[in-house]
Parts: C-alpha cells; sequence; structure tokens
C-alpha cells in the first residue's frame, strides 16, 4: 500500500482488472450501470497504457471522462505528454488538473456538446 488513507474500505467495491483496459473481462460496467454512475474520473499509471486504454474504453461505452492528469504518470514525460494529447485532441477524455484547482465536488459533468460526433 502506497498511502494508508487509500486503503480499501469495508464498503468499497472491487473490481479486479486483467487487462490495460479496466472494463474488459471485469464487471465494471454492470456495476457502473448498476449504480447509476453515468461520469467518470479516472487516474493512474500507466498513462499511455492502462489509463489511456480504459479511457478509450469507456468513451466507446458512452461514459463521459474527465482525467485527472496529474495525478498520472507513464515511464516517460514525453509519453504521459503524448496520451493527453491524444485523449484531448479526440476528445475522449476531459483533462483536468488538482494542482490547478479541479475539485471534483464543485466539477459540472461533461455535456453532449463536449462529446464528439461520430460517423
Amino acid at each position: 500500500m502506497v498511502v494508508a488513507e487509500l486503503a480499501c474500505g469495508p464498503s468499497d467495491l472491487l473490481v479486479d482488472k486483467v487487462r490495460f483496459d479496466a472494463f474488459q473481462w471485469t464487471s465494471l460496467e454492470p456495476l457502473l450501470r448498476g449504480l447509476n454512475i453515468n461520469d467518470l474520473v479516472i487516474c493512474g499509471v500507466v498513462t499511455n497504457l492502462c489509463v489511456e486504454t480504459t479511457i478509450r474504453s469507456a468513451f466507446m461505452r458512452d461514459f463521459p471522462v474527465t482525467l485527472l492528469a496529474d495525478c498520472c504518470a507513464a515511464q516517460t514525460r514525453r509519453l504521459h505528454e503524448l496520451s493527453l494529447e491524444v485523449l484531448s485532441s479526440y476528445r475522449l477524455a476531459r483533462i483536468q488538473n488538482i494542482t490547478a484547482g479541479f475539485n471534483l465536488a464543485e466539477a459540472e459533468p461533461v455535456t453532449a456538446a463536449e462529446t464528439p460526433v461520430t460517423a
């Protein structure tokens, strides 16, 4: 455990992730749908692998995503930045930073206007 405050509690729900994509071969999507969760906030490692793959998968499942960029990391700064550029350019996720003042409690949900139209 990296930080004691982040330890799982007795009421936390756990999903065993077995691939880069947190949705693939897991109970994540039915769990989110069952809890009526419509918007996701994602962070983690590795930005250009697990994080980006999960965001792409969430996008394909119609979950709007906010990515906390300063709560992610990759093997190099360049790989991290490239992933952020791809996710932002294709509007797969809204990129935010905790250090820039992002506050989940005050965040507006991602609107349909921010979601690109797909052909």
